[in-house]
């Protein structure tokens, strides 16, 4: 690290005492607990920090030490994402007149966004300094393709299509966030109140009976996070693996009761799992392929087997497909690039339900059989990159903008 940018931590650090307010996406529990992590690190640091969570999820955090604020969620359904409500000019003008209540009653010096669009638009409105964290390049400034396994030359022209055609469905969100941005009076844009995060690490919680466990060379940690997709296939899968002889940690999360899993003494259903914890004991994760767990995995150094059920899953799996450090399950068919070219995620989703169990259990025996091909694939992935506490370093990046 040069002495300039120590010198720019130290400053940071040095900031009178501010405070900050988060609105981070509600689909699932990443984009939250990231935030509180975030937000717990200012606070300790001599920062008031809130955070704006959805009122069914705040008994999940009641432990933090971080003001969480109730909000209006985007949507109640079971999609996989609430696409229909990002591209609702009339609803993002609704709610994000909410969030300029709850920005004008904190008041606070910075307003961090965790992918959550209609708040960048109450944050235009006031006017106030914003963080944009997104993740895993596909957020509104960036999207590239991973191979998702045809051949260098033929990918290298339909990659450039890809891009430039994802771009596009991305730029018709971003659309509909500035057309009711207008309506609200919004007339400018300052890029340079914009930042973005590629990762931030969250903190983790759960079950933490986990810790107990010694790893034992045939554990495999399912997981389908805190999204909510198929309880069922949940409950299948993992009695379909156990009885395979491998020891399974799973984690229910809010899609599955405990009390629904088959008994057997090689699985063991908690609520929620530490998935770091639970990824370190483990030789193999499987899941949605979800960036947090897929980033617990790789830094753990374990090889994934991935079910993506929307598009942001399958691009994570892709690439770690792509990068050799896991296998990407999904069912290949035209219909599904039909399906997400149009945004009719929904039904890729539901597509995504009928991959067989077999398949999965197919390719977890690859991976196991080539076990230590993956894991120098990882590890030299892993010595490529140089990874820190995420919460601190994020911290750290929005003072450092703060004091500018």
């Amino acid at each position: 690290m040069s002495l300039k940018q120590v010198n720019s931590k130290i400053s940071a650090r040095m900031l009178k005492k501010k405070r900050f307010l988060f609105f981070p996406l509600e689909i699932g529990l990443a984009h939250i607990t990231r935030s509180i992590a975030i937000a717990e690190k200012m606070i300790t640091d001599g920062h008031d920090a809130y955070v704006v969570v959805p009122g069914k999820k705040i008994e999940l955090f009641k432990d933090t030490i971080v003001t969480l604020i109730p909000t209006e969620i985007y949507d109640n359904s079971e999609d996989s994402h609430p696409l229909h409500k990002f591209r609702d000019v009339e609803y993002l003008y609704h709610i994000s007149k909410k969030e300029q209540e709850i920005i004008e009653k904190i008041a606070p010096d910075c307003v961090v966004v965790d992918y959550r669009l209609s708040a960048l638009i109450a944050c235009m409105m006031c006017g106030k300094k914003t963080v944009f964290i997104s993740d895993g390049g596909w957020g509104p400034h960036d999207f590239a393709m991973p191979n998702p396994g045809i051949e260098k030359t033929i990918f290298r022209t339909f990659g450039f299509a890809a891009d430039f055609l994802f771009k596009y469905l991305k730029g018709k969100f971003i659309k509909s966030l500035f057309i009711a941005a207008k309506k609200r009076g919004f007339i400018g844009y300052k890029k340079d109140i914009i930042h973005s995060i590629l990762y931030i690490a969250p903190e983790f919680f759960g079950d933490q009976s986990v810790k107990n466990l010694k790893p034992d060379g045939k554990t495999v940690y399912l997981t389908f996070g805190g999204t909510g997709f198929d309880g069922e296939k949940l409950i299948s899968l993992s009695d379909a693996i156990a009885k395979k002889g491998y020891r399974v940690l799973v984690s229910s999360s809010i899609i599955a009761d405990v009390k629904n899993f088959p008994k057997h003494g090689k699985l063991l259903p908690f609520k929620f799992v530490d998935g770091k914890k639970a990824s370190e004991i483990a030789d193999l994760i499987v899941c949605h392929g979800g960036y947090g767990t897929m980033m617990q995995a790789m830094l753990a150094g374990k090889p994934v087997v991935a079910i993506p059920y929307n598009f942001s899953q399958l691009i994570h799996s892709l690439r770690f497909q792509e990068l050799g450090l896991g296998k990407c399950v999904s069912k290949k068919s035209i219909r599904n690039i039909v399906y997400l070219i149009a945004n009719m995620w929904e039904r890729f989703e539901r597509n995504a339900r009928k991959v067989q169990t077999q398949d999965i259990l197919n390719d977890i025996e690859e991976v196991m059989q080539n076990y230590e091909k993956y894991k120098k694939r990882i590890e030299k992935f892993i010595a490529n990159d140089k990874y820190c506490n995420g919460s601190s370093a994020a911290a750290d990046l929005i003072y450092d903008f703060l004091s500018k």
